[in-house]
């Protein structure tokens, strides 16, 4: 059959195409023997001071310590030892809200920072990557409404992050990394509205849209298996510009049990996995 390409048999198609190997001679190579520990201590305190009756401010702080060790044993990719790589991190953290309580519901603004800490990849040897820390501000409303059948929440937010997070994959083995990369920022707004249309039937539907989610700077150097990344400006990946969900719970009571049940439909717009 060779130059003809209208019969194909186990793959096989043509001059020159290829082979694939049936499932029992499939080679399966160890990638990784990576012996890892972790350590994570953290001193926390909030204080909680009203105002008045319908006003109050909440401040908290967090002071964390984190060490990461990882070793790694010789395997097909990497033939031989690497010793005990240790790096530690430590990082302060805050929240800061404001709260004010109406008849209606609660409007709240808040100001937080937080952090995922850094670390090394178990799978690859190479050097650590550093924590992500996310600056959070966000202007909210909570409602209850028709005597508290109903509830309308929104927000709007702003998100700057700090050496964020992303996986890039290894172009000559297929393995997973983890990096960071330097600044990013997320803005939107957040719905959400649930409503209870009888005794056993709640509605719940919410919508999240994101005006701004790209790669303010991302620019990660070539390295062993790595391709560089030049990232700056891009959508960050697995953030959809638009969001949006509907369900229906039911629970129905009778004198022998009860039944419940929930129906659900979903949208994204669509995400960048990498």
């Amino acid at each position: 059959n060779e130059g003809d390409d209208s019969s194909k048999i186990n793959g096989v198609a043509g001059k020159g195409a290829q082979t694939f190997l049936p499932a029992s001679q499939l080679l399966i190579i160890p990638v990784g023997d990576a012996d890892w520990e972790s350590k994570s201590n953290a001193v926390f305190g909030e204080v909680v001071y009203s105002f008045a009756d319908d006003f109050k401010v909440t401040a908290g702080l967090r002071q964390t310590w984190e060490e990461f060790s990882v070793a790694f044993g010789p395997t097909a990719l990497v033939p031989a030892a690497i010793p005990e790589d240790t790096v530690k991190f430590k990082e302060l953290t805050y929240r800061l809200v404001a709260d004010y309580t109406t008849d209606w519901g609660l409007l709240y603004a808040s100001h937080s920072k937080g952090f995922v800490s850094g670390g090394f990849n178990a799978q690859n040897p190479g050097p650590a990557y550093d924590p992500e820390t996310l600056i959070s501000n966000e202007i909210g409303v909570k409602t209850d409404l028709w005597s508290g059948r109903a509830r309308l929440n929104g927000a709007v937010f702003d998100y700057s992050y700090q050496d964020i997070h992303a996986q890039t994959i290894n172009s000559q083995t297929g393995l997973t990394n983890l990096v960071a990369g330097d600044e990013a920022t997320v803005q939107g707004t957040d719905l959400e509205f649930n409503v209870a249309l009888s005794k056993s039937l709640t509605f719940n539907t919410g919508l999240t849209y994101l005006f701004e989610r790209k790669y303010d700077k991302f620019d990660i150097p070539e390295r062993a298996g790595y391709s560089a990344i030049h990232a700056s400006g891009n959508l960050i990946a697995g953030a959809p510009e638009l969001t949006a969900l509907m369900g229906l719970d039911s629970d129905w009571k009778f004198d022998a049990g009860r039944i419940t049940s929930h129906i659900n439909a979903s949208y994204n717009s669509g995400v960048f996995f990498d």
